[in-house]
């Protein structure tokens, strides 16, 4: 494996605004093997938001994507928490405090071939906080971060990967790519949550 340049493309579905970055020098195989699970994660601590991650497409160079992509998906949170998955979206947080859900691909994906990752999240309710994260991460599919600003995704042990989407003030309201198990720390999208 060698090293790759992840590309986010973000568009406000309300306001039309757009928000491009380039992550540089990503080797997803050399920190994740050859194969890693591929999920969602999502948290609300004291305040929160109904978090919704839905017209999700995960294309793998030179293999055609699922028809129904949420039916490969295993729900895992707290007792107050499991995610809800339905054939069209998965919802993570469903507006309760402290709160840390996961979804996870039933099957592992390569990082030895090229992909692309297309989905729409959206916050409703009080949209105050946290936010979700599309991880990649080493240790199967029942596993879960911490709540609140950890998004549930810091925690997971092992090697990971995570594209984050902060919501919370408290820290600048953005995005990250991180390969450390790590979170409070976006850059601007240039917009707020509203």
């Amino acid at each position: 494996p060698s090293a790759s340049t992840i590309q986010e493309f973000l568009t406000n579905t309300t306001t039309g605004e757009s928000y491009e970055c380039l992550h540089e020098s990503v080797d997803l195989g050399g920190l994740l093997g050859p194969t890693t699970y591929f999920g969602f994660t999502g948290a609300s601590g004291d305040t929160t938001a109904i978090q919704v991650v839905s017209d999700f497409q995960l294309t793998l160079v030179s293999v055609e994507p699922e028809s129904d992509p949420f039916d490969q998906f295993l729900p895992v949170g707290l007792e107050s928490s499991t995610p809800t998955i339905t054939s069209d979206s998965i919802e993570l947080t469903n507006g309760g405090v402290d709160v840390a859900a996961a979804a996870w691909m039933d099957q592992q994906i390569s990082t030895q071939v090229g992909f692309s990752v297309e989905f729409t999240y959206t916050p409703s309710g009080d949209r105050a906080a946290d936010g979700i994260a599309m991880v990649l991460q080493t240790q199967g599919t029942d596993v879960l971060g911490q709540v609140g600003g950890s998004l549930g995704y810091v925690g997971i042990a092992g090697p990971t990967a995570a594209y984050q989407m902060n919501l919370d003030d408290l820290y600048t309201i953005g995005t990250n790519f991180v390969t450390e198990n790590t979170a409070y720390d976006y850059i601007s999208t240039g917009g707020a949550r509203d």
